[in-house]
């Protein structure tokens, strides 16, 4: 009968054992889950893609040299053509527009 009792109590033991494992590995889930949550939020990616950014001295260039070249791609355009209705002075707008920004980009990474 002590052997049964023993072998009762050492499983009874090795359940509670496993319940406080059990217990231990839920929490570990709920904590991961939440972390995942927290780094998966679009605020938080954009944060850490803005970071990496900053930090990246030659994406910085690149990002300047692509706004410049825009931005005096679409002011060549407004100067040239204007705001207009007509469908092919639009066409002729943005040709100008691609080719400005192509030349400007050109310029900017050739110096």
């Amino acid at each position: 009968m002590t052997s049964t009792r023993d072998r009762k109590a050492k499983l009874h033991h090795a359940i509670m054992l496993l319940e406080l494992k059990q217990e231990d590995d839920f929490e570990l889930l709920k904590h991961e889950a939440r972390a995942t949550t927290e780094y998966f939020k679009p605020s938080n990616m954009i944060s850490r893609t803005v970071d990496n950014l900053k930090q990246d001295t030659k994406v910085r260039g690149n990002l300047k040299e692509t706004l410049v070249s825009i931005a005096i791609g679409f002011a060549t355009k407004r100067l040239m053509i204007g705001k207009s209705n007509s469908f092919i002075k639009a066409i002729i707008g943005y040709f100008i527009q691609h080719t400005t920004s192509k030349l400007v980009k050109n310029k900017m990474t050739d110096e």
